[in-house]
Protein backbone atom coordinates (compact mmCIF):
# COMPACT_ATOMS: atom_id res chain seq x y z
CA UNK A 1 0.00 0.00 0.00
CA UNK A 2 1.34 3.39 -0.63
CA UNK A 3 2.84 3.76 2.88
CA UNK A 4 1.83 6.43 5.74
CA UNK A 5 -0.58 8.58 4.08
CA UNK A 6 -3.14 5.90 2.61
CA UNK A 7 -6.01 7.39 4.52
CA UNK A 8 -9.71 8.20 4.31
CA UNK A 9 -11.57 11.05 2.24
CA UNK A 10 -10.47 14.69 3.00
CA UNK A 11 -13.12 16.74 4.96
CA UNK A 12 -14.11 19.73 2.99
CA UNK A 13 -13.06 22.96 3.96
CA UNK A 14 -15.31 25.98 3.23
CA UNK A 15 -15.89 26.41 -0.38
CA UNK A 16 -13.74 29.99 -1.23
CA UNK A 17 -10.98 31.60 -3.54
CA UNK A 18 -11.25 31.54 -7.76
CA UNK A 19 -11.10 29.17 -9.40
CA UNK A 20 -11.23 26.71 -7.40
CA UNK A 21 -12.31 25.58 -4.00
CA UNK A 22 -11.70 22.62 -1.92
CA UNK A 23 -12.60 18.83 -2.34
CA UNK A 24 -13.71 16.35 -1.10
CA UNK A 25 -11.74 13.03 -2.64
CA UNK A 26 -13.36 9.86 -3.58
CA UNK A 27 -11.05 8.31 -6.14
CA UNK A 28 -13.05 9.86 -8.82
CA UNK A 29 -11.12 13.09 -9.81
CA UNK A 30 -13.61 13.97 -12.53
CA UNK A 31 -16.76 13.67 -10.18
CA UNK A 32 -14.90 15.24 -7.31
CA UNK A 33 -13.14 18.10 -8.92
CA UNK A 34 -15.70 20.93 -10.09
CA UNK A 35 -15.75 23.22 -13.32
CA UNK A 36 -12.80 25.09 -14.34
CA UNK A 37 -10.16 22.86 -12.49
CA UNK A 38 -10.03 20.56 -15.20
CA UNK A 39 -6.81 20.46 -17.81
CA UNK A 40 -7.25 18.04 -20.31
CA UNK A 41 -4.79 16.01 -22.21
CA UNK A 42 -4.78 17.73 -25.73
CA UNK A 43 -3.15 14.73 -27.23
CA UNK A 44 -6.17 12.42 -25.87
CA UNK A 45 -5.73 9.11 -25.67
CA UNK A 46 -1.50 8.78 -26.93
CA UNK A 47 -0.64 5.92 -24.97
CA UNK A 48 1.29 3.10 -26.70
CA UNK A 49 0.94 -0.40 -25.90
CA UNK A 50 2.93 -3.43 -27.67
CA UNK A 51 0.68 -5.49 -29.98
CA UNK A 52 0.20 -8.13 -27.36
CA UNK A 53 -1.82 -5.85 -25.25
CA UNK A 54 -3.79 -4.37 -27.91
CA UNK A 55 -7.01 -3.25 -26.81
CA UNK A 56 -5.76 -2.37 -23.75
CA UNK A 57 -5.71 0.70 -22.61
CA UNK A 58 -3.01 1.79 -20.05
CA UNK A 59 -3.62 3.52 -16.45
CA UNK A 60 -0.74 6.01 -17.76
CA UNK A 61 -3.29 6.94 -20.39
CA UNK A 62 -4.36 10.57 -18.70
CA UNK A 63 -7.62 12.22 -19.14
CA UNK A 64 -6.87 15.40 -16.90
CA UNK A 65 -5.40 16.51 -13.95
CA UNK A 66 -7.45 18.79 -12.17
CA UNK A 67 -5.92 22.04 -9.69
CA UNK A 68 -7.89 23.57 -7.26
CA UNK A 69 -6.68 25.30 -4.37
CA UNK A 70 -8.40 26.32 -1.18
CA UNK A 71 -7.41 29.89 0.23
CA UNK A 72 -9.02 29.49 3.18
CA UNK A 73 -6.73 26.17 4.17
CA UNK A 74 -4.22 27.17 1.50
CA UNK A 75 -4.39 23.88 0.10
CA UNK A 76 -4.00 22.86 -3.26
CA UNK A 77 -6.33 19.31 -4.30
CA UNK A 78 -4.45 17.71 -7.38
CA UNK A 79 -6.11 14.83 -9.08
CA UNK A 80 -4.06 12.89 -11.73
CA UNK A 81 -7.34 11.48 -14.08
CA UNK A 82 -6.44 8.29 -15.59
CA UNK A 83 -7.96 6.44 -18.55
CA UNK A 84 -7.99 3.40 -16.76
CA UNK A 85 -6.66 2.80 -13.55
CA UNK A 86 -3.50 4.62 -12.60
CA UNK A 87 -0.62 2.10 -12.44
CA UNK A 88 -1.79 0.12 -13.95
CA UNK A 89 0.82 -0.12 -16.25
CA UNK A 90 -0.69 -3.06 -18.47
CA UNK A 91 -4.57 -2.08 -18.45
CA UNK A 92 -5.82 -5.43 -17.45
CA UNK A 93 -7.74 -3.34 -14.33
CA UNK A 94 -5.23 -4.64 -11.89
CA UNK A 95 -2.69 -1.94 -10.60
CA UNK A 96 -1.51 -4.65 -8.50
CA UNK A 97 -0.61 -7.16 -10.22
CA UNK A 98 1.31 -8.67 -13.92
CA UNK A 99 -0.53 -9.49 -16.56
CA UNK A 100 0.47 -12.95 -18.43
CA UNK A 101 1.22 -11.20 -21.33
CA UNK A 102 3.55 -8.28 -20.00
CA UNK A 103 4.98 -10.70 -17.87
CA UNK A 104 5.77 -13.18 -20.53
CA UNK A 105 7.53 -10.38 -22.78
CA UNK A 106 9.88 -9.13 -19.65
CA UNK A 107 7.49 -6.43 -18.25
CA UNK A 108 6.54 -5.75 -14.56
CA UNK A 109 3.17 -4.26 -13.23
CA UNK A 110 4.40 -3.05 -10.13
CA UNK A 111 1.64 -2.33 -7.16
CA UNK A 112 0.72 0.56 -5.76
CA UNK A 113 2.99 2.67 -7.60
CA UNK A 114 6.72 1.07 -6.70
CA UNK A 115 9.78 0.02 -8.52
CA UNK A 116 10.14 2.81 -10.98
CA UNK A 117 6.71 3.36 -11.29
CA UNK A 118 5.74 7.60 -11.02
CA UNK A 119 2.95 10.10 -11.36
CA UNK A 120 3.67 13.78 -10.24
CA UNK A 121 2.60 17.12 -10.97
CA UNK A 122 5.14 19.64 -11.08
CA UNK A 123 5.08 23.35 -11.00
CA UNK A 124 6.98 26.42 -13.18
CA UNK A 125 5.63 29.44 -10.51
CA UNK A 126 7.82 31.84 -12.41
CA UNK A 127 7.06 31.36 -16.13
CA UNK A 128 10.66 30.79 -16.96
CA UNK A 129 10.25 27.71 -18.20
CA UNK A 130 11.98 25.98 -15.68
CA UNK A 131 10.23 23.90 -12.99
CA UNK A 132 10.32 24.58 -9.89
CA UNK A 133 8.59 21.78 -7.07
CA UNK A 134 7.19 18.37 -7.50
CA UNK A 135 4.52 16.85 -6.43
CA UNK A 136 3.10 13.12 -5.84
CA UNK A 137 5.25 9.89 -5.94
CA UNK A 138 8.99 9.35 -6.84
CA UNK A 139 10.06 6.66 -9.21
CA UNK A 140 13.35 6.67 -6.86
CA UNK A 141 11.68 5.61 -3.99
CA UNK A 142 11.63 1.95 -2.75
CA UNK A 143 8.67 2.52 -1.10
CA UNK A 144 6.02 4.88 -2.81
CA UNK A 145 5.20 7.84 -0.24
CA UNK A 146 4.00 11.18 -1.36
CA UNK A 147 6.25 13.87 -1.97
CA UNK A 148 6.41 17.40 -2.34
CA UNK A 149 10.52 18.49 -3.42
CA UNK A 150 12.52 21.03 -5.76
CA UNK A 151 12.75 19.95 -9.21
CA UNK A 152 16.11 18.89 -10.22
CA UNK A 153 16.39 17.37 -13.88
CA UNK A 154 15.16 17.29 -17.32
CA UNK A 155 11.64 18.16 -17.96
CA UNK A 156 11.22 15.09 -19.71
CA UNK A 157 12.21 13.26 -16.50
CA UNK A 158 9.82 14.08 -13.45
CA UNK A 159 9.34 11.31 -12.06
CA UNK A 160 13.39 11.27 -11.65
CA UNK A 161 13.76 14.77 -10.62
CA UNK A 162 12.41 14.85 -7.12
CA UNK A 163 15.39 17.06 -4.97
CA UNK A 164 15.45 18.75 -2.10
CA UNK A 165 12.08 17.32 0.09
CA UNK A 166 9.70 20.24 1.40
CA UNK A 167 7.91 17.82 4.01
CA UNK A 168 6.36 21.23 5.47
CA UNK A 169 3.96 20.92 1.97
CA UNK A 170 3.54 17.58 2.44
CA UNK A 171 -0.71 16.64 2.60
CA UNK A 172 -2.18 13.55 2.45
CA UNK A 173 -2.88 11.25 -1.13
CA UNK A 174 -6.91 9.79 -0.67
CA UNK A 175 -5.81 6.23 -1.56
CA UNK A 176 -3.54 3.41 -3.70
CA UNK A 177 -5.64 3.88 -7.07
CA UNK A 178 -7.95 0.92 -8.02
CA UNK A 179 -10.81 -0.44 -9.91
CA UNK A 180 -13.39 1.31 -7.10
CA UNK A 181 -10.76 4.43 -6.51
CA UNK A 182 -9.24 4.78 -10.18
CA UNK A 183 -7.20 8.07 -9.69
CA UNK A 184 -4.37 9.71 -7.89
CA UNK A 185 -5.31 12.51 -5.43
CA UNK A 186 -3.39 14.22 -3.22
CA UNK A 187 -3.35 17.96 -1.47
CA UNK A 188 -0.12 20.38 -1.02
CA UNK A 189 -0.18 22.05 2.00
CA UNK A 190 0.83 25.62 2.57
CA UNK A 191 0.61 26.15 -0.68
CA UNK A 192 0.75 29.95 -1.07
CA UNK A 193 4.46 30.35 0.66
CA UNK A 194 5.13 27.76 -1.52
CA UNK A 195 4.40 29.86 -4.41
CA UNK A 196 6.11 33.05 -2.73
CA UNK A 197 9.76 31.42 -2.66
CA UNK A 198 9.57 31.93 -6.87
CA UNK A 199 7.04 34.16 -7.41
CA UNK A 200 6.15 36.94 -4.84
CA UNK A 201 2.91 38.56 -6.73
CA UNK A 202 -0.29 37.54 -5.09
CA UNK A 203 -2.05 36.48 -8.08
CA UNK A 204 0.26 33.77 -9.95
CA UNK A 205 -0.40 31.82 -13.32
CA UNK A 206 2.06 29.08 -13.09
CA UNK A 207 2.87 26.62 -15.42
CA UNK A 208 1.34 22.75 -14.55
CA UNK A 209 3.18 19.26 -16.02
CA UNK A 210 1.37 15.83 -14.93
CA UNK A 211 3.11 12.73 -15.24
CA UNK A 212 2.42 9.07 -15.22
CA UNK A 213 4.81 6.11 -16.44
CA UNK A 214 7.39 3.21 -14.92
CA UNK A 215 10.76 1.97 -17.17
CA UNK A 216 10.06 -1.89 -15.92
CA UNK A 217 6.79 -1.66 -17.87
CA UNK A 218 7.67 -3.60 -20.80
CA UNK A 219 8.03 -0.52 -23.23
CA UNK A 220 4.44 0.66 -22.40
CA UNK A 221 4.42 4.93 -23.38
CA UNK A 222 4.35 7.44 -20.62
CA UNK A 223 1.95 10.20 -20.56
CA UNK A 224 2.16 13.86 -20.15
CA UNK A 225 -0.41 16.69 -19.51
CA UNK A 226 -0.05 20.14 -19.92
CA UNK A 227 -1.50 23.46 -18.80
CA UNK A 228 -1.65 26.89 -16.96
CA UNK A 229 -3.14 27.67 -13.52
CA UNK A 230 -4.11 31.05 -11.95
CA UNK A 231 -4.69 31.43 -8.14
CA UNK A 232 -5.09 34.21 -6.22
CA UNK A 233 -2.75 33.72 -3.03
CA UNK A 234 -3.46 36.73 -1.10
CA UNK A 235 -7.05 37.22 0.69
CA UNK A 236 -6.65 40.68 0.76
CA UNK A 237 -6.21 41.12 4.83
CA UNK A 238 -7.94 40.37 7.76
CA UNK A 239 -12.06 40.26 7.03
CA UNK A 240 -14.12 42.99 7.78
CA UNK A 241 -17.73 44.37 8.34
CA UNK A 242 -19.34 47.23 9.82
CA UNK A 243 -22.24 47.35 12.42
CA UNK A 244 -25.50 48.70 11.06
CA UNK A 245 -25.37 51.35 13.39
CA UNK A 246 -21.98 52.44 11.34
CA UNK A 247 -24.12 52.95 8.47
CA UNK A 248 -26.89 54.18 9.91
CA UNK A 249 -24.62 57.02 11.56
CA UNK A 250 -22.27 57.69 8.11
CA UNK A 251 -24.02 58.19 5.26
CA UNK A 252 -21.16 60.06 3.46
CA UNK A 253 -19.39 56.46 3.39
CA UNK A 254 -22.38 55.31 1.69
CA UNK A 255 -21.10 56.75 -1.47
CA UNK A 256 -18.73 54.15 -3.11
CA UNK A 257 -21.26 51.37 -2.56
CA UNK A 258 -23.72 53.35 -5.21
CA UNK A 259 -26.51 53.03 -2.56
CA UNK A 260 -28.25 55.47 -0.64
CA UNK A 261 -29.90 56.58 2.06
CA UNK A 262 -33.23 57.09 0.24
CA UNK A 263 -33.34 54.04 -1.97
CA UNK A 264 -35.82 51.49 -1.36
CA UNK A 265 -35.64 47.83 -0.15
CA UNK A 266 -37.22 46.55 -3.02
CA UNK A 267 -34.21 48.51 -4.93
CA UNK A 268 -32.21 45.59 -3.37
CA UNK A 269 -34.08 42.98 -2.02
CA UNK A 270 -37.32 42.90 -4.17
CA UNK A 271 -39.29 40.23 -2.41
CA UNK A 272 -42.90 39.30 -2.38
CA UNK A 273 -43.01 38.90 1.34
CA UNK A 274 -41.70 41.64 1.72
CA UNK A 275 -44.11 43.27 -0.19
CA UNK A 276 -46.72 41.72 1.02
CA UNK A 277 -45.31 42.81 4.84
CA UNK A 278 -45.09 46.71 3.52
CA UNK A 279 -41.67 46.68 3.98
CA UNK A 280 -40.80 47.13 -0.24
CA UNK A 281 -41.42 50.68 0.68
CA UNK A 282 -39.02 51.34 3.72
CA UNK A 283 -36.03 52.93 2.72
CA UNK A 284 -32.96 52.00 3.27
CA UNK A 285 -32.38 54.06 6.36
CA UNK A 286 -35.07 52.82 7.70
CA UNK A 287 -34.58 49.65 7.37
CA UNK A 288 -31.16 50.14 9.35
CA UNK A 289 -33.17 51.27 12.43
CA UNK A 290 -33.97 47.89 13.70
CA UNK A 291 -36.70 46.37 15.77
CA UNK A 292 -38.17 42.88 15.75
CA UNK A 293 -40.94 41.94 16.93
CA UNK A 294 -43.15 38.62 16.48
CA UNK A 295 -44.40 36.34 13.78
CA UNK A 296 -43.44 36.47 10.02
CA UNK A 297 -42.73 40.43 10.42
CA UNK A 298 -40.75 41.01 13.00
CA UNK A 299 -38.28 38.01 11.69
CA UNK A 300 -38.36 40.16 8.26
CA UNK A 301 -37.69 43.33 10.07
CA UNK A 302 -34.46 41.81 11.88
CA UNK A 303 -33.23 40.31 8.75
CA UNK A 304 -33.81 43.34 6.54
CA UNK A 305 -31.95 45.95 9.67
CA UNK A 306 -28.73 42.80 8.87
CA UNK A 307 -28.84 42.50 5.20
CA UNK A 308 -28.81 46.25 4.67
CA UNK A 309 -26.05 46.25 6.83
CA UNK A 310 -24.47 43.55 5.09
CA UNK A 311 -25.02 44.93 1.52
CA UNK A 312 -23.39 48.04 2.58
CA UNK A 313 -20.22 46.04 3.29
CA UNK A 314 -20.00 43.62 0.57
CA UNK A 315 -20.38 46.75 -1.92
CA UNK A 316 -17.66 48.83 -0.06
CA UNK A 317 -14.41 48.40 -2.39
CA UNK A 318 -12.37 49.03 0.95
CA UNK A 319 -13.96 46.82 3.42
CA UNK A 320 -12.86 43.02 3.10
CA UNK A 321 -16.27 41.55 3.66
CA UNK A 322 -16.68 37.55 3.29
CA UNK A 323 -20.01 38.07 1.56
CA UNK A 324 -20.08 38.52 -2.19
CA UNK A 325 -23.17 41.47 -2.94
CA UNK A 326 -25.26 38.48 -4.97
CA UNK A 327 -24.84 35.73 -2.55
CA UNK A 328 -25.97 38.18 0.18
CA UNK A 329 -28.72 39.17 -1.66
CA UNK A 330 -29.54 35.31 -3.32
CA UNK A 331 -29.23 34.35 0.47
CA UNK A 332 -31.94 36.98 1.90
CA UNK A 333 -34.53 36.25 -0.73
CA UNK A 334 -34.44 32.70 -0.35
CA UNK A 335 -34.54 32.55 3.62
CA UNK A 336 -37.80 35.20 3.21
CA UNK A 337 -39.09 32.93 0.51
CA UNK A 338 -39.48 30.61 3.04
CA UNK A 339 -42.00 32.86 5.23
CA UNK A 340 -40.18 30.30 8.01
CA UNK A 341 -38.93 32.45 11.21
CA UNK A 342 -37.05 30.35 12.39
CA UNK A 343 -35.11 30.55 9.07
CA UNK A 344 -35.08 34.07 8.73
CA UNK A 345 -33.59 34.91 12.08
CA UNK A 346 -30.93 32.23 11.64
CA UNK A 347 -29.74 33.93 8.66
CA UNK A 348 -29.90 37.55 9.99
CA UNK A 349 -28.15 35.95 12.94
CA UNK A 350 -24.98 35.02 10.35
CA UNK A 351 -25.34 37.97 9.05
CA UNK A 352 -25.14 40.56 11.63
CA UNK A 353 -22.07 37.97 12.67
CA UNK A 354 -20.40 39.11 9.59
CA UNK A 355 -21.52 42.55 10.49
CA UNK A 356 -19.50 43.13 13.23
CA UNK A 357 -15.97 42.06 12.76
CA UNK A 358 -15.47 45.29 12.61
CA UNK A 359 -14.21 48.37 10.64
CA UNK A 360 -12.01 51.41 9.92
Amino acid sequence: MLRSLLAGALVAAATTALPAQSVTFTGDAQADFAAGTELLDSAGSDVGVPGYLAGFTSGWDMRAMHVSYDLATDTLFVGLDSRGVMGDADGDGDPSATSLPLLLNGGTDAPDLSLTETASISFDFDGNGTYDVVAGISALDAIPTLRVATYNGPASAPGFSFDMDLPMHVGAIFASPSAAQPDLEFTVVGFSALVAGYNGASTVTMNLMANAGSLVDGGIGEDFVFGQFTITTDDGGPLEGCTPGYWKNHHPAWAPTGLAPTMLVSDVFASDVLDDLGISMWTLDQALQGGGGPKLFGAAKILMRAATAGALNALHPDINYPRAYADLVSDVLAALATEDRATIIALAAEIDDDNNLGCD
